[in-house]
This record gives structure tokens, C-alpha cells and sequence, in this order.
């Protein structure tokens, strides 16, 4: 959440409209809720982390949460649940709830 007014202040200084802090949280915060009672109904999901800005070296949005046919693709393994942000380990949860019902 931190990077979404971090980067929202460089757009409106760079000529684009402004948008208070507390109306990125709550956007943030109803698109996850939203997310989370989608998520039973939903075959095919991928949600990535994108916090880390691009750079010349290539840096890339990294996986956070990957669904087909309903099925969890990613993460399957510990060591890819310890990279979850804790901004999707509200997702991530769910979404392995629902593939043990």
C-alpha cells in the first residue's frame, strides 16, 4: 500500500491529478475485499506484486497468487508462500481454503 502514494504524488506533481491518501487506502483496501468474495466464483486468477518499480535491469512484476480451471497454481510449495506481501496473505489464505473445501 506504502507504493500507492508514493506513486501517485510524482503523477500529479508531473501534471496529473491529484488523489488523496485516504482515497488510495480505501481504494485499496474495497478492491481486495471485492477480490476476496470474487474468489469462489472466479476459474482463472493471477495476481502479482508490482511494488518493486521497473528499472533497467528489468525488474518485473513477481507472482503472488496464480488460479486455472479454479485449481491454485502458485504458490504450491513453502518457500513460495514466505514471498507472499502481507497485503495478499488475506488472498492467498482464501484461496487455499477453498481448494481444501
Amino acid at each position: 500500500m506504502p507504493n500507492c502514494t508514493s506513486r501517485a504524488w510524482p503523477r500529479a506533481a508531473a501534471g496529473g491529478h491529484g488523489i488523496p491518501h485516504d482515497k488510495i487506502r480505501a481504494r485499496f483496501d474495497s478492491a481486495r475485499e471485492n477480490l476476496l468474495e470474487l474468489l469462489p466464483h472466479l476459474d482463472e486468477l493471477q495476481v502479482y506484486d508490482n511494488s518493486t518499480p521497473a528499472d533497467a535491469d528489468g525488474a518485473e512484476p513477481m507472482p503472488v497468487l496464480q488460479m486455472n480451471q479454479g485449481q491454485l497454481r502458485y504458490p504450491v510449495s513453502v518457500a513460495e508462500l514466505l514471498h507472499t506481501p502481507d497485503w495478499a496473505k488475506p488472498i492467498v489464505m482464501r484461496a487455499m481454503e477453498l481448494q481444501g473445501s
